[in-house]
């Protein structure tokens, strides 16, 4: 995360998580880091999933592993004005979020 923090331009953007724990955004130049911390496990048969949301909708990110309650990510195509979201999802992820976001994070700012 330092290495993000160090990006000439870099934000850092923070939301508490729906359930327990937090979850941090170091954007810069396109591209960020996503990191979520002390965070519950989804659930039997479930698992996390990052979406970009914009304009055209939410594109999915990937699936979000969770260690020891950590999961780190990174995401190379962030638009202005895109929105990441998290949602728990059926194991194996989904095309389109099923579920309200556990946590979104605007980085319009």
């Amino acid at each position: 995360m330092i290495e993000a923090l160090a990006r000439p331009g870099a934000t850092l953007y923070a939301q508490d998580v729906a359930g327990g724990g937090r979850a941090v955004v170091v954007a810069a130049g396109g591209r960020g880091l996503f990191v979520m911390r002390g965070v519950p496990p989804a659930g039997s048969g479930r698992t996390y999933q990052l979406w970009a949301v914009g304009a055209g909708g939410a594109v999915s990110e990937g699936i979000i592993e969770l260690r020891a309650g950590t999961a780190r990510t990174d995401v190379d195509r962030l638009a202005a004005g895109t929105t990441l979201a998290v949602t728990i999802e059926p194991a194996g992820g989904s095309p389109q979020p099923t579920t309200e976001p556990v946590v979104a994070i605007d980085l319009a700012g």
